[in-house]
């Protein structure tokens, strides 16, 4: 619960069932010193067992246990012993392996929406690779025209009255967004997959007028 100072700092309001009572919680206890241990935490805050099972899923308590298995695990002894009851002796204690990085990135999609680890495109480069998709930063670099592919997580999709069956796509990978156009034609033949899957891959062609970067989309699929 300890920062360093290059370490980035997100508000409790960003993981699910941490609202302003809980929150409120948490600092109250905190002036009284650092947390220990997830006991102390436990005893001192008084939260309900999905808080802070989410604190500790997205990685709140790593300078406590890098493990988050562990400490999902401990978790539930305290929750079945109470916050008052003795520690187990250490022949009943389990010893759990570290989430992986993957693991964790994913799970902190899930808990918060996104990851200030890693972006989750990032466990997909070495498929996009393999597609020839590049980079949102090599877009920037490329003549309008050029036939590209890009991968990237759906963070926007708009489709306005007065578009005409137009659809605009905004993707995220990890070094930035990208706007995809969608002509009618396109938008209906994709639909199912750019209304339901959360990671595209787009082939299109790039398109710059008057400073705006677009990629007009040929093809989606799912990544």
């Amino acid at each position: 619960m300890k920062a360093n100072w290059y370490n980035i700092r997100l508000g409790f309001r960003y993981v699910k069932e941490m609202g302003e009572d809980r929150a409120g919680k948490i600092m109250a206890a905190r002036i009284q010193g650092e947390f220990r241990s997830l006991k102390d935490f436990y005893v001192r805050t008084r939260l309900d067992k999905e808080s802070i099972q989410n604190l500790v899923a997205v990685g709140a308590f790593d300078e406590i246990d890098r493990s988050r298995r562990h400490l999902l695990w401990e978790l539930g002894s305290l929750v079945m012993l109470g916050a008052d009851g003795m520690d187990l002796p250490a022949s009943e204690k389990v010893t759990l392996d570290a989430m992986t990085v993957r693991e964790e990135t994913v799970t902190d999609y899930s808990i918060q929406g996104f990851s200030a680890r890693r972006h989750l495109v990032d466990e997909y480069r070495k498929r996009l690779a393999g597609l020839g998709a590049v980079r949102s930063s090599i877009i920037t670099v490329c003549p309008s025209g050029t036939d590209i592919k890009i991968g990237g997580l759906t963070v926007c999709l708009q489709m306005p009255p007065t578009a005409k069956g137009f659809a605009f796509l905004t993707l995220e990978d990890e070094e930035g967004l990208v706007n995809v156009v969608l002509r009618p034609d396109v938008y209906k033949r994709y639909r199912q997959i750019v209304r339901l899957e959360p990671l595209l891959l787009v082939e299109g062609t790039i398109q710059k007028e008057d400073g705006v970067i677009n990629v007009i989309a040929r093809r989606v699929e799912r990544l």
